[in-house]
């Protein structure tokens, strides 16, 4: 059988899906492949496909003797071969067991392509298993606005620090989380760098109060104005990936323990900064 992948939700979201579908067929030696990934719409609490590769560079793949190019399938796939061809959610198809139950399911459906959106929540993480050690790059068209940007504002790596912000409305109706604990002045206060580096913040600043913005663009780095006046239909997990590469090289980063994208940063630099548990 052969896994075909749709990635799903915010940016580490779909992070979390790449290396739980690796990890896991690794280790039960099962072919796979990626075949969309998604972006949000403006409402931020919906998704839409796209192409996996027009938001993720597919060379980290290069190599893995698992992995198969979904063009080279897409032929082949009919609703008798394959399973899951309305393409439901993964976990709603399949109960959250441990990953050998969920190899043994997989193997009784006896088709040759099983479709799954979404796939970590199914991934037992507490297990042992072979984690691949992934840094994710963007596409290339990402990747260039990344390095154009960076380059304007003069950005060396490692000479910076990184507040993440994440305000949205989503953001705090999903965790119930009030919005005072949400005030990027009180957040800045709080927080102690190590170093007096210049200070960028990762965040779309599409939806924020005007207060909130006058401060931002007089204390901070900011993105948004270069990446509207020069790409204004970058969506929302485009951007959020610029933002990634560049929490990615900074010095030191601080975000909320309630996202995915600051929780992922964290464990790559083998920190817990979390503003909201000063």
């Amino acid at each position: 059988m052969i896994l075909i992948i749709d990635t799903y939700g915010g940016l580490c979201n779909q992070m979390m899906d790449i290396k739980s579908v690796i990890s896991f067929c690794s280790k039960y030696n099962i072919e796979f492949t990626f075949r969309n990934d998604s972006l949000r719409k403006t409402n931020l609490i919906a998704w839409f496909e796209i192409t996996f590769s027009e938001l993720f560079d597919t060379d980290f793949l290069i190599g893995n003797k698992l992995y198969i190019s979904y063009d080279k399938i897409i032929e082949n796939i009919n609703n008798k071969n394959t399973f899951n061809n309305k393409n439901d959610y993964a976990i709603n198809i399949f109960e959250k067991t441990n990953n050998d139950q969920l190899y043994t399911k997989l193997l009784a459906i006896n088709k040759e392509y099983i479709i799954l959106r979404q796939f970590w929540p199914l991934f037992n993480w507490n297990e042992n298993f072979i984690m691949e050690k992934l840094i994710f790059l963007p596409s290339k068209k990402i990747m260039n606005i990344y390095n154009e940007y960076k380059n304007i504002i003069n950005l060396v790596d490692n000479s910076y620090n990184v507040i993440h912000y994440r305000y949205e409305n989503d953001f705090k109706q999903y965790f119930n989380i009030d919005e005072s604990e949400l005030i990027l002045q009180e957040i800045y206060k709080k927080i102690k760098f190590k170093n007096d580096y210049p200070i960028y913040i990762a965040t779309d600043t599409k939806n924020m109060n005007k207060d909130t913005l006058i401060y931002i663009n007089y204390k901070f780095l900011t993105k948004d104005m270069f990446l509207n006046e020069n790409y204004p239909n970058l969506n929302y997990e485009e951007k959020a990936f610029i933002d990634f590469m560049i929490s990615l090289n900074s010095c030191e980063l601080y975000g909320h323990n309630k996202s995915s994208f600051s929780v992922t940063l964290n464990t790559i630099k083998n920190s817990s900064n979390y503003y909201n548990l000063l």
